[in-house]
């Protein structure tokens, strides 16, 4: 649903009012774009004034405004689909963790254990076990199954 397009009188001339969708949707085509030119989110190392650093900032916005519960639905769903807000969950890091536990599971039938001889179980050993204890977890144990889940009421 799209808002309509005003207009006013501005020093005798009219000029077009976006509504906040209008604009809202500007600016993440605008993102969209920049993703598929460059290969990557908009960084805060930018120079400043630049479309980047603007886009960053906006989004930034648009984190803070899902973390507070303001950011409506749909427009959540468009930026999970670029890949502005990794899984919802947490970031890209997150999901790379949980990715990567997830294929040790398969590689190996077991979960990581703690004090291995293997970095890459090590790590996701304490990955797991940070995990865990984050109240996120459950949503993670609830999209994959009952595989982590149980696994962590094991441990």
């Amino acid at each position: 649903m799209t808002e309509p397009t005003r207009t006013r009188r501005v020093d005798g001339r009219e000029t077009r009012i976006r509504g906040r969708a209008a604009q809202w949707r500007r600016r993440f085509d605008e993102l969209t774009s920049f993703v598929e030119q460059t290969g990557h989110q908009p960084r805060w190392t930018a120079p400043l004034g630049s479309l980047e650093r603007q886009l960053y900032t906006w989004l930034t916005a648009q984190r803070v405004a899902l973390a507070e519960g303001r950011l409506r639905s749909d427009r959540h769903e468009l930026l999970v689909a670029v890949g502005a807000l990794g899984n919802g969950i947490r970031g890209s890091r997150w999901r790379r963790n949980v990715d990567a536990l997830l294929a040790f599971h398969r590689e190996k039938g077991r979960l990581p254990r703690p004090r291995s001889f293997d970095a890459r179980e090590d790590r996701l050993w304490r990955f797991f076990e940070q995990a865990r204890h984050d109240p996120r977890f459950a949503g993670i144990a609830a999209e994959f199954g009952d595989t982590i889940r149980s696994a962590a009421e094991a441990v």
